[in-house]
């Protein structure tokens, strides 16, 4: 799976470029765009195997491999492989994913990679089903200029023409058979008719379209998920049919003629969504296409072998360069080390830090030890997010960003204490109150909670002089939900209490009345008084 989503960052790397490429050389032919995004293509379906065998680039330290080679070789030779995970993990502090979440993304993946290819192959199906089916086209109409051609295009292959039983349909496929698969009545068809579809279909040939297309496809259902990946698709197909197009023309016919017949065509043939296989007239691409054909300042040139290969070498490299980058980063392992502290600056023990890779989503999480200090012992380069839990004190995300091996982020983090919260209920129609503790009730209370727990690290505030809100007379009739905030000081009174949204001033004001007059043993770390944040939610309730 890791392996997946390093190829699936790379593969929108190499699409990106292809297409940013082919953007570039608008001005220029589109044989030269086609073939842009035809290595783009090539390159992004082949990236798990390049990520592979490419070569690693950067400067390698110690890291994670190499905490395992050790484990490994310091474990006895009956326990090597167990001890070799158990120590591995222990050092670095992994914590796996959770297998419900991998599960869900895995499943959801491997179920859009199936349909995709099930779609492809359906299509597959499909066309060796109806080219079972067809006729062999014996009319010397269609057999003459298909040969004609051929030799003008340079194709030494036998090309079968069909004829099928469908009356919209006209595809060529087959790699090493084309076949050309004709609709029913294309037998009625003019001679011009016939010359352009066969020129325009043999050079879909020439060109091996065919399998540029299965290849797109069987990229589009593994990255099925990436709008890029289908844009780049959609444009191959487009950019195909232009330069089929541009061949077509190269070869004596007018664009005005052309752009006719081709939207005759469209009118009667209906290019099947499920077929892998170029179509002539799809309706998506016609207006642009058309437009080209009937413009006079457009590059029509034939692409070269030597500029094919030219296109091809340097997306080979581009896809080397990018399988490779990263590869030696992954093995970088960056000791990541500090330690946890409380308002006073006391070491706070047993706290988890859990970290998420950005990119990767890879987790590790350690507890600090009885002194508050954590340490990770190996970390990609690369950016994390952080998750600080530790009980009393309220959750902080810290970020780290490691780089060369390096963390310039501060280690030592101080955590806040967590804040009170109280719910109170007031009712227009309140029972008889109980009565309010006396000051010698309240000492004892509060001595008796000191002595429950008198080396407590926090000892929370209790509260010694209780006020209730009045429900507004003139409100009786309405409901309303006052939410306050404030600090609790060190002398155990409110302080900077605040409404924290729009509400009702009568409610807010009895609900800030009765709360200003609490009066608290404050909260107590390591035995000093400190401030403590407060949430109050006061509920009225006709």
């Amino acid at each position: 799976m890791t392996l997946f989503l390093e190829s699936a960052v790379r593969v929108t790397v190499i699409v990106l470029v292809a297409l940013i490429a082919a953007a570039f050389l608008r001005n220029r032919s589109a044989a030269i765009r086609h073939w842009i995004l035809a290595a783009g293509v090539v390159a992004a379906l082949a990236m798990p195997a390049l990520q592979i065998v490419a070569p690693r680039w950067g400067m390698p330290r110690a890291g994670i491999p190499a905490l395992a080679a050790g484990a490994v070789a310091s474990a006895p030779a009956a326990t090597q492989p167990l001890a070799a995970v158990a120590r591995a993990v222990q050092t670095i502090g992994v914590e796996p994913r959770p297998a419900s979440i991998a599960g869900v993304v895995a499943a959801v993946w491997m179920a859009g990679v199936f349909a995709g290819l099930a779609l492809l192959c359906a299509g597959f199906a499909r066309l060796a089903w109806i080219a079972s089916r067809c006729e062999p086209v014996i009319d010397r109409r269609w057999l003459t200029p298909a040969r004609e051609i051929a030799a003008q295009l340079g194709l030494r292959r036998d090309i079968a023409l069909l004829q099928s039983a469908h009356e919209r349909l006209l595809v060529t496929w087959g790699l090493w058979s084309p076949q050309i698969i004709l609709p029913a009545g294309a037998s009625h068809w003019t001679d011009d008719r016939i010359r352009i579809v066969v020129c325009h279909e043999l050079s879909h040939v020439r060109r091996g379209d065919w399998m540029l297309h299965v290849i797109a496809g069987a990229l589009r259902a593994v990255y099925w998920f990436n709008p890029l990946v289908w844009l780049a698709c959609h444009r191959l197909r487009h950019e195909s049919e232009r330069a089929c197009d541009d061949e077509v023309l190269n070869l004596g016919m007018t664009g005005s003629d052309y752009a006719t017949e081709l939207l005759n065509i469209a009118r009667t043939l209906r290019p099947p969504a499920w077929s892998p296989a170029p179509g002539m007239a799809r309706p998506s691409s016609l207006q642009r296409r058309v437009r080209a054909m009937l413009s006079t300042n457009i590059d029509r040139s034939p692409l070269s072998a030597a500029f094919r290969v030219t296109i091809a070498a340097a997306a080979l490299s581009v896809a080397i360069v990018v399988a490779g980058s990263g590869a030696a980063a992954q093995a970088v392992g960056a000791a990541l080390s500090g330690s946890f502290v409380d308002a006073l600056n006391n070491s706070i023990p047993d706290v988890t830090i859990a970290l998420k890779n950005s990119a990767t989503g890879e987790r590790y999480s350690v507890r600090s030890d009885s002194e508050g200090r954590f340490t990770f012992e190996a970390l990609p380069d690369g950016d994390y997010q952080g998750e600080v839990n530790a009980p009393g004190f309220t959750s902080v995300h810290p970020f780290f960003r490691i780089k060369d091996g390096r963390s310039t982020q501060p280690t030592v983090i101080p955590l806040p204490l967590g804040s009170i919260e109280e719910t109170i209920t007031v009712s227009s129609r309140p029972a008889n109150p109980p009565a309010a503790p006396g000051a010698r009730d309240e000492q004892a209370r509060v001595q008796a909670f000191r002595q429950r727990d008198p080396n407590a690290r926090i000892s929370p505030p209790v509260k010694l002089r209780d006020v209730r809100p009045i429900y507004p007379p003139n409100r009786t009739d309405e409901d309303a939900t006052i939410f306050l905030e404030g600090i609790l000081d060190s002398n155990g009174l409110m302080k900077g209490m605040q409404v924290m949204q729009p509400a009702n001033g009568d409610f807010a004001r009895a609900a800030m009345d009765a709360i200003n007059g609490w009066q608290f043993e404050p909260t107590r770390l390591h035995g000093v008084p400190v401030d403590t944040s407060i949430r109050v939610t006061v509920r009225f309730v006709h």
